[in-house]
């Protein structure tokens, strides 16, 4: 049965919310509940624009068979509710209507290459030209996705929000689009679409989910990460890392020059969500 990803904060974020609550390690002055919910709904929003695209190119490679169709499927639906929530609100999403100039403009963006994407992925398992362009299109929703989670986050100062909190949010969510997004990439050099630069993409999103890990775990200045605030989530990142490990090997593998066998493409298709049900927990 396909597992549904993103649609609540994990656990161990959880946790981080309700410390920051009664003035905990994130010390934010006041709590925005629709802020963060927001932050993390425009960030799954990014680890959609790269499942779909994982799952057409997997599909068409006849790897995983019927669990893609459903994957992309979903996937596709929950797109664009979430992107209409964001706009206009959804109850079950917990979100209320957005009426930051900033933020709205990021989501027209969204909505207009939405289009353009959604109709590539209509013919991606059966046209070779098709999936090109879903390649091709799946990068400017991602960063248009992008875009609107920096939107967000850029309005906390209004809100109230925990700079270190959004920002724990932000990289948390961008952990589980990168595995979706490693996947996509190694399916697509299997492919032979544009493999040269897919191996260089691939390197640059291993190397930005191993720096972002070790951030989330122990600080990083840099990415504005303070670090585990408790044990839950340190023991969860690490758990992530031991999952993610041997993915990582078959990765750099083929960012080192060889190309995906039918066994690597079995294995990367069968055990990447697991990395991201593990991510979406931490």
């Amino acid at each position: 049965m396909m597992r549904v990803f993103g649609n609540f904060w994990g656990t161990a974020v959880i946790a981080a919310i309700v410390a920051t609550s009664f003035g905990g390690p994130l010390g934010a002055v006041e709590i925005a509940p629709d802020l963060k919910r927001k932050i993390n709904v425009a960030g799954t929003q990014r680890m959609l624009s790269q499942r779909m695209a994982k799952a057409a190119c997997f599909r068409s490679l006849g790897v995983g068979g019927a669990d893609h169709v459903e994957v992309l499927a979903n996937a596709r639906t929950r797109f664009a509710r979430a992107l209409a929530g964001l706009r206009d609100g959804d109850t079950s999403l917990g979100t209320q209507p957005e009426d930051n100039p900033a933020v709205l403009a990021a989501l027209d963006d969204v909505t207009a290459r939405w289009q353009t994407y959604e109709a590539a992925l209509d013919h991606a398992h059966e046209d070779r030209d098709a999936l090109v362009l879903v390649a091709a299109d799946s990068l400017p929703v991602l960063k248009a996705s992008n875009d609107v989670v920096l939107a967000l986050e850029a309005s906390n100062v209004q809100d109230g929000v925990s700079q270190e909190l959004a920002r724990l949010i932000n990289v948390s969510g961008r952990q589980r689009m990168l595995t979706q997004k490693a996947a996509k990439e190694f399916c697509l050099i299997a492919a032979g679409i544009d493999a040269e630069a897919q191996r260089m993409s691939l390197a640059q999103t291993v190397a930005l989910f191993d720096r972002s890990l070790a951030g989330l775990l122990a600080g990083d200045d840099d990415m504005g990460l303070i670090g585990a605030p408790d044990d839950l989530i340190f023991l969860q990142l690490e758990h992530v890392g031991d999952l993610w490990g041997p993915l990582r090997s078959q990765f750099m593998r083929v960012v080192d020059g060889a190309n995906p066998g039918p066994t690597a493409l079995f294995t990367v298709s069968a055990n990447i969500d697991t990395v991201l049900k593990a991510a979406d927990e931490a």
